[in-house]
């Protein structure tokens, strides 16, 4: 079977746990999988750091790591010292700290996207085993990790604001990490994302807006091309800032390795002047593609105010 089938293929698969399925068989299989979500060990605090795990309700498409690079550049700003750890997703290799400079398969795609986020603040980007690395008085910002929620650590649970659950079901009948009942359990704080403005919010949640950043594109005919879970998401955010999508290359999330000729191919004879992407999918394209340039929309996380705090708070020790 060629790559671009087997892409094709992860493809749908993710659209299909998206969109979730009534099969009886398969929502079976989803009670399985809560039950033993349910049970996963989390991790616990460690002595003298203070532990903010960041988790998604949903495979992708949650909001977690803008959520997770957002929060530490906040605690940054306050005078923190911070350590980000990554699950490293897509990666390879042992733990080890992780430079800028790194190829996204080798440390995957968001702990880099992370090391280059974060390199002007000065926050080392961490893969691998989550230990005891780091110094005293410490605040870990774990994207992905399942933390304990208590004494010493602070687990946040990011939600989207237009599918806060997904599919609704767990895999392999949807998209959902565990039950919503036994999510928001196991949170300390819960923040919902969105492009706009919920007419209503629960009073137990706190509420983010995600913004793009795409002045000097209105107007201008562009192809997208994208590795994310959700791209559609993507793509409403630009329509929505007045930029005209004339056509679109949607590459399997975390499986952008060695794709340039695959995105050239498939962009021969469409019409655009200008390639966008997000910050993440650049890290795996070409700086031009069809002798047009590939430019990078960067999206902006503005967190609630007392948020930061809370979690900070969320997260002492005594």
């Amino acid at each position: 079977m060629n790559l671009p089938r087997i892409r094709f293929l992860e493809r749908r698969i993710a659209q299909f746990l998206e969109h979730g399925s009534s099969s009886p068989w398969l929502r079976g299989l989803a009670q399985g999988w809560a039950l033993y979500a349910a049970h996963r060990p989390r991790t616990p605090a460690l002595p003298g750091v203070h532990l903010m795990g960041v988790e998604g309700a949903t495979l992708g498409g949650s909001w977690r790591t803008p959520l997770a690079l957002a929060l530490t550049q906040e605690l940054v700003r306050k005078g923190e010292r911070v350590v980000f750890w990554s699950h490293g997703y897509g990666g390879r290799g042992p733990g080890r700290w992780v430079s800028p400079q790194e190829a996204p398969w080798e440390a995957g795609d968001e702990a880099v996207l992370a090391a280059r986020t974060l390199e002007h603040l000065g926050v080392p980007v961490r893969v691998g085993a989550f230990g005891t690395w780091a110094g005293q008085g410490t605040v870990i910002v774990a994207d992905g990790l399942r933390v304990s929620r208590g004494r010493g650590a602070c687990a946040l649970l990011a939600l989207d604001g237009e599918a806060p659950w997904g599919a609704g079901r767990c895999p392999p009948a949807g998209d959902l990490r565990a039950r919503p009942k036994d999510l928001l359990e196991a949170a300390s704080e819960v923040i919902e994302v969105g492009e706009k403005e919920p007419d209503r919010l629960s009073i137990d949640r706190w509420r983010g807006r995600w913004r793009l950043e795409a002045e000097g594109l209105q107007g201008v005919p562009v192809a997208m091309v994208t590795a994310v879970g959700r791209p559609e998401r993507f793509q409403r955010g630009l329509e929505r800032a007045g930029v005209v999508v004339t056509t679109r290359v949607e590459l399997p999330d975390h499986r952008g390795r060695g794709v340039a000729a695959e995105v050239e191919a498939r962009l021969q004879g469409r019409r655009f002047d200008v390639v966008v992407c997000t910050e993440k999918c650049a890290l795996w394209l070409p700086e031009r593609l069809r002798g047009k340039p590939v430019v990078v929309v960067r999206g902006a996380l503005d967190l609630p105010p007392g948020f930061v705090e809370a979690a900070l708070q969320g997260s002492r020790w005594g």
